[in-house]
């Protein structure tokens, strides 16, 4: 277990990173938001807080070394976030790269929702994301059904009711462009308009030049900025 000093010393030097990064004011909302979020877990027995690290998920997996390591959304600027967007009712939210299910969990709480998607491709988080809906489910607070699925998101043709797709960056340039190209053989067969909600937008340049997704909304939420996309 780390001594107080060497917590200290983490914490400032995370504290100078995010300053000299994001200045003062964002990182004061992403401290404020960490602190909150430090009770989640506590609330509900599920185990989501924890980093896991792209090295430690399984070697075989075909694009490992495109994925992003993951770690968990905040539930305050998430629950936020999906508060202002006008989605139409009985939309299916899918959140492509879900990890251990945090925002599966957050998502399917709201009665807007007909259906919560998660995506992943290793199939050690697929089962810790599985695991902490079972044990979610006893808060009695779900609202919507929730499935995950097995899958690798640039090979994964999504389903003609997905119509709402949350990233928090979880894959490099590359793996997005596949992505897309996913998406855009299931508009053409089946068209629909579609929003993509991009948290940490890393490679937002990529939706940007797509000739597809147009952006129409950024907001800075618990000091993470989020693009949102939809078709034209």
């Amino acid at each position: 277990m780390p001594t107080l000093a060497v917590q200290l010393t983490t914490v400032s030097s995370w504290a100078l990173r995010s300053f000299r990064r994001r200045g003062l004011r964002s990182t004061v909302g992403v401290a404020y938001s960490s602190l909150l979020d430090l009770g989640f877990d506590w609330r509900y027995g599920t185990e989501t807080r924890s980093v896991v690290l792209r090295t430690d998920m399984e070697p075989e997996l075909e694009n490992r070394d495109r994925a992003v390591s993951y770690q968990p959304t905040k539930e305050r600027p998430f629950l936020h976030l999906m508060q202002r967007l006008p989605l139409p009712p009985g939309s299916t939210f899918v959140d492509v790269g879900c990890g251990k299910g945090r925002v599966l969990l957050l998502a399917a709480q709201l009665s807007s929702l007909a259906r919560v998607v998660g995506v992943e491709f290793s199939p050690k988080l697929c089962a810790q994301a599985r695991g902490n809906i079972q044990v979610f489910r006893a808060s009695g607070k779900l609202r919507a059904p929730i499935e995950v699925i097995q899958a690798d998101a640039p090979k994964r043709v999504p389903d003609p009711s997905e119509n709402v797709f949350f990233l928090y960056n979880p894959f490099d340039a590359a793996i997005l462009r596949l992505f897309l190209d996913r998406l855009r053989e299931s508009l053409a067969a089946h068209p629909r308009q579609v929003w993509i909600l991009y948290s940490v937008p890393v490679h937002a340049g990529v939706l940007d030049v797509s000739g597809v997704f147009s952006r129409t909304e950024s907001y800075t939420l618990g000091g993470n900025h989020v693009y949102v996309y939809t078709n034209k």
